[in-house]
């Protein structure tokens, strides 16, 4: 069976022989290390100040902007690029980035 990001962008990727995704691992690193920095910088300083449930609020909102700029910007320019991972992908980045704040708040917690 096909992951869900072969089924709908199977003729943009990085593929093998085979037909398995091949990722440049080091632009995914970079990408998401990005994304960590553009959190650090910009929301970690005022989420500090938060309650738990608004500051997860706006780590969702945050993700969701960032994925969105990513893929709205590949809907416009990309032939063919898929609509339903524009959706999905954009709720991954609004699910990632609470899920991540939630998880470091505990570690942070309890050290």
């Amino acid at each position: 069976m096909k992951s869900f990001a072969t089924e709908q962008l199977g003729f943009h990727l990085q593929t093998s022989p085979d037909g398995s995704l091949q990722a440049n691992v080091l632009a995914a690193v970079l990408a998401y290390l990005c994304m960590t920095v553009l959190f650090h910088f910009f929301m970690a300083p005022t989420i500090k100040e938060l309650s738990t449930q608004k500051a997860l609020l706006s780590a969702a909102i945050f993700g969701l902007m960032i994925f969105g700029v990513f893929d709205l910007t590949n809907l416009a320019l990309l032939k063919s690029y898929p609509i339903k991972f524009v959706v999905v992908d954009m709720l991954w980045g609004f699910f990632l980035f609470p899920s991540t704040y939630y998880i470091l708040k505990l570690i942070g917690t309890k050290s």
